[in-house]
Order: C-alpha cells, then structure tokens, then sequence
C-alpha cells in the first residue's frame, strides 16, 4: 500500500482512522509537509486454528519526521486454548525528538470443562528523547495492565467473574521512566436468572493504590470499595415492571473550586448581574438564565479539582418502578376496565458521599438531609406520578409529588438546594377543536451557602395555569393562558413576598412538508416588596423587574430541501424601567 498527501491539502472530514494520530504517536505534530506511508503485510491464515499477520510501514513527513512502524496481529484457537493479541513498535527519528513507543494488548485463555482460565496484558511504552541526546522528554510514560481471571462459559444461563489486575505506571526521572503507583484491583461479578423477565447482576471490586514515589505524581494512596447490584423484573405480562440498582464504596473525595469563564453569546446557561455595581465578576453574582437562547447566555460554570482530599463513603440507589394495570385489563370490562384508567410510575435516584462510617450510614440509600453535617455531597431526586386516563384522547389528570435535593463540597464550604413541591395536571378536549387544561403547583425552594449569606432562602410558592387551546386543524394553532403565582421568603431570612400575574397567548401554524411558524406574547405584572437587584430577588422575579413586564417571541422552520433544515428565532423582553432587549438567531442544519 501507498498513501501519498500533498502539503497544500486541507481535509474537510477526517479520511484516516480515529486512532491514526495515536497509534503513530504523533498527537503533538501539526502536518503542513508532503507525507508518504508505505505498508506491506504478510501472513497465514489457517481453517480451525486463525491467522497471524505481520507488517511493516514506514511514515515520512517532509523532513522533519520518519518512523517505521513493525505489526503483529494473532488470533489463533487450539484445542482449549485461544490467543488474541495485537501488538505494535515504531522507532522515529525527527528534527525535533527522536522517540520509540511499543505497546500490545493480548489475551490468553484455556478452557477446561465448564469454565475459563485466562491473562490478560497490555502495554504501552512510549520513551520521547531531545534529538541526538539521552534526555527524556516529560511526555514519556509507561504502563503496564495485566489481569488474570476464572470465568464460566458465555453460553450459560448463570455467569460469574474473578480476576486480579495490576497496573503499574511509570513517569520521567532524569533520564529515565521510574515506577510512580502501583494500582491492584480484585474483583468478582457475577449474573443469574438471565431470563425474559427477570435479571440480577452484582459486582464487588476492591482496589489499593500504592505510591511508589510520591515526586513523580499527585494522586494519594488510596484503599476503597465498591460493590453493585442490578435487579430488573416484570410481572403480570409487565403490569409491574422494576429497575433497581445500588451501589456503595469508599474512597476519597477532593474538594472543588469553581469559575466562570466567558463563552460565545447564546452558549453558556449563565449571566452576570452586577448586584452591587462595581464592575468585577463575583462568584455570587451569576445566575442561570430564565431566558435561553439570547446573547445574556455569556458563560460557562467551570468546576476544578484541588488537591485538598477527604475521606468518603459513597452510596447511589435508582428505582423506577411502574404498576400499569392496562396491559393486562385494558380490554376487559367493568370494575377491571375502570382499574386499568389507573396507573403509578415511582421513580427515586440519590448519590451521595459521607464521611461518618456508622453503618447505618453507609449503607442505607434513603438517608439525604442536606443538613446532615457528615454529608458531603448529595444528588437526589424523589418523583411519583399517579395517572387517571393517561392514554385517553377525552380526558386525563395526574398527581405528581416531587423533592429534589443537591449538595457539594467546595473550598469555600458547602452549598446546598432542594426543591419539594406537589403538582396537579389535567387536559379536558372539550370538543374535536378546544382542549382546556389546567396545572397547580405548590412547593418549597431552598439554598443555603457557607460563604454566601445573600443566596440563603426559603421560598415557598403557588402556582395556578389554566390554558385554553382552539385547534381547528392540525395546521393552526391557538391557545390562550393566565398564570398566577405567590412566593414568599421565610420570615427568618427576611419574609420578602412576590405576586406574579401573567397573560398569553400563543400562535402556531404548520405548512405540510415545509416548515412551521410559532409566536407568544405575555403581559407579566410583578408586585415584590424586597431588593430587586439581588440573588433573592433575582429567584422571586425570575429574572424580570417589578411593575410592568413583556416577553415576545416568534420563531420559524423551514425545511430547504430534503436534508437541510432552516431556523430562526427572535425574541425579545420589556420591563419597567429598562431598555428593550432584542435577539436573533438563525441556524441552518444539514443532515446526512
């Protein structure tokens, strides 16, 4: 083979293999010479046993770098035994760095009877030089990952895994790679009953990581754990169906900082407002934008690592659990045929990490009180929606309660939200053409910062939304709404008390095979009692100013030909006060 690029050529798309930069270790180098690869193989291939392949290349770019790359692949079977093995050497000579880089990755497995015995190795050694010296570069490195494991068959019903596994890592020192950690893992799954409705999977791994020379790297010496189960199960033709999985370890936990950086208008979910006026960007001073899509959206919230550690025991739990009787009694009559209108989806996920190591602790899953001063950090969300008529096109209501909990630690010291609320929604088709629903939410928002005193809140609310839609046909659209909201701050952090009325309209209308056209306008009247410009009042406004508010919006679709697709979008918002802001987006999407 023979591949030859000019030095004037620019690739639109990539026209070589993803790992082409890396496995000619090239990732550093920028190609604006002429290249030549050349490549021959060579090899046997054999009915019952495999193949084995053996090729040389050679890599030329300009004068700047040459390399001459030795392959092996193998995938050889006999009797009960199986090896698999790819395995690669390049030497290279640059203007620049001279280097030399190995690596393999191999499996050797024997069969004997109902189980497996097998080792795998990879290998990756790359030694970087400063031409015609002996001075290592600092992107040297090596590793070697070896793993020997027993396994049973794939083919039987119930599996099971054990295996060791050492990595050993190296990193430059003078002249030279010298042992930096040493990582073991030991590790043992296992998978039964896997059936059409039921499958159970569990794993425990437990790892040690040695520092061998704590001048060569950063990490910690660290001992952690970690054990996991899945559980899945349908009953009754999936009138009940089940998800479950949990998990728990030990191991450490850095502590993290937090900036925000500037991106391109409309990319980044956060806005700075100057609450106190001096110009400079504070960390309290940025907030989610209540408005996506316009050029306020200027930045991105960008957590980093430190090198500050705490010890942690960490648990995550998920479950979804469905009960929909109409799969079963949906075509039956009577009492059975009014149960299957009932249906409940539960759904619960927490992740957390402690550092209290009582047991009950460490393994229950359903302990997330923020105010826990073990917790550490906390991602949870609680959900159970019951459903009444959920598939019928006259009418349908659910209830849906809610809490949602969050908690990090940062250098500065904790912060924390949660959000508990109840939801009533219902959708009434009046007739074939006007569809009435209506939506009620009551609730509770919480913050609380260690290092930000004007973030701390406790806000409850109230929201009311009937919405009345006239449909015609399935070209336009129209729906008229009113919302009606109350908020108030807990009396301790300064009782602060919002009315927020907001009148609407929307507009759509569909063109077949074209595109489509929507635009709302809402008339917004906010009474607030407290200091607008504030995280406080920021959250009791969403975003808007007390008085007289108004949002617009008009975006359009349109399809240009079959694989290509045009949007654009303008919106725009008026408050009491302040100056008409404006937006435009337009975006083309090709699709291939």
């Amino acid at each position: 083979s023979y591949e030859y690029t000019d030095k004037n050529f620019r690739y639109i798309e990539r026209f070589r293999t993803v790992e082409f930069d890396r496995d000619w270790n090239i990732r550093d180098q920028t190609r604006v010479q002429e290249q030549h690869i050349t490549g021959g193989k060579l090899g046997f291939r054999k009915y019952g046993i495999g193949e084995m392949v053996y090729g040389v290349n050679s890599f030329i770019n300009g004068n700047t770098f040459n390399a001459l790359q030795n392959t092996l692949t193998t995938n050889l079977a006999y009797r009960s035994f199986k090896l698999d093995f790819r395995g690669s050497l390049i030497n290279s000579n640059g203007t620049e760095k001279d280097f030399t880089y190995k690596k393999y990755i191999g499996t050797l497995s024997k069969t004997i009877r109902w189980f497996m015995l097998g080792i795998r190795d990879e290998l990756e050694d790359n030694r970087s030089f400063v031409n015609a010296t002996d001075s290592i570069l600092t992107t040297s490195f090596y590793f070697n990952d070896r793993t020997f494991f027993v396994q049973n068959s794939d083919t039987t019903k119930n599996k099971f895994n054990l295996s060791y596994r050492r990595r050993m890592e190296k990193l430059p020192s003078a002249n030279d790679l010298e042992r930096a950690t040493l990582g073991e893992n030991f590790a043992f799954t296992t998978e039964l009953g896997k059936t059409q409705n039921s499958r159970f999977k569990s794993s425990i791994t437990y790892r040690k990581l040695t520092i061998i020379d704590s001048l060569l790297t950063t990490q910690r010496a660290d001992n952690s754990l970690i054990s996991r189960l899945e559980y899945t199960f349908g009953l009754f033709k999936s009138t009940i169906t089940s998800t479950t999985f949990y998990e728990i370890g030990s191991g450490l936990e850095a502590k993290r900082s937090f900036s925000y950086i500037g991106v391109t208008n409309g990319q980044g979910p956060y806005i700075w407002i100057d609450y106190n006026d001096n110009g400079i960007k504070e960390l309290n001073e940025f907030e989610i934008n209540p408005f996506p899509n316009t050029t306020d959206t200027t930045y991105l919230r960008v957590f980093v690592p430190t090198n500050d550690y705490v010890k942690t025991h960490s648990n995550a739990f998920n479950e979804v659990f469905n009960i929909n009787p109409a799969a079963v009694w949906g075509s039956k009559t009577g009492l059975r045929k009014f149960l299957s209108r009932f249906s409940n989806q539960f759904i619960y996920r927490i992740d957390r990490k402690t550092q209290r190591e009582a047991i009950e602790k460490i393994f229950n899953p359903f302990m997330g009180t923020v105010s826990d001063t073990s917790l550490l950090t906390l991602n949870s969300s609680f959900r159970n929606s019951f459903f009444f008529n959920r598939s019928s096109s006259k009418f349908g209501v659910d209830y849906t309660w809610q809490d949602n909990r969050s908690k990090s630690l940062l250098t500065n010291g904790f912060e924390s939200r949660s959000n508990k609320s109840h939801g009533i929604r219902s959708r009434w088709n009046i007739t074939r053409i006007f569809t009435f629903n209506l939506v009620y939410n009551n609730g509770t928002k919480t913050s609380t910062s260690e290092y930000f005193n004007a973030n701390n809140f406790i806000i409850t609310y109230n929201e009311t939304e009937p919405k009345l839609s006239f449909q015609p046909n399935t070209a336009f659209r129209m729906s008229v709404q009113f919302k009606y909201m109350e908020k108030q701050n807990n009396i301790d952090y300064g009782g602060e008390k919002t009315f927020i009325r907001n009148m609407g309209t929307e507009i759509k209308y569909n063109i077949l095979s074209k595109g489509s056209i929507l635009a709302n306008f809402n008339y917004i009247i906010n009474n607030f009692n407290g200091t607008e410009n504030s995280p406080l009042g920021f959250e009791m406004l969403e975003g808007l100013k007390t008085g007289q508010n108004f949002t617009w919006a008009l975006s359009g679709q349109a399809k240009l030909n079959k694989n290509m697709q045009l949007n654009i979008q303008y919106t725009g918002r008026k408050s009491e006060g302040s100056k008409t802001v404006h937006t435009g987006n337009v975006q083309v999407r090709a699709f291939f």
